[in-house]
């Protein structure tokens, strides 16, 4: 079973994937800024790592990032 972990802030949102109970990572990664046009965008494998800027105006296109992102593994 797949687990997406978030944490929101209050102009960020950090995630974890895991497989559990394997308790294995699959990905990680946080956005930040947001509500900036210089929003941050980062996410990490255990092969490889990328970070992408564009602008997140809230919490709910954020989520939606976060959302995509997880359903690719």
């Amino acid at each position: 079973m797949k687990i997406l972990i978030i944490n929101s802030g209050s102009s960020s949102i950090k995630y974890q994937l895991m497989v559990m109970p394997e308790n294995e990572v699959i990905c990680s990664g946080m956005i930040d800024r947001i509500g900036l046009e210089t929003s941050n965008i980062t996410l990490k494998t255990a092969t490889a790592s990328r970070e992408e800027t564009l602008p997140i105006p809230n919490h709910k296109v954020g989520l939606q990032k976060v959302a995509n992102i997880a359903f690719r593994f």
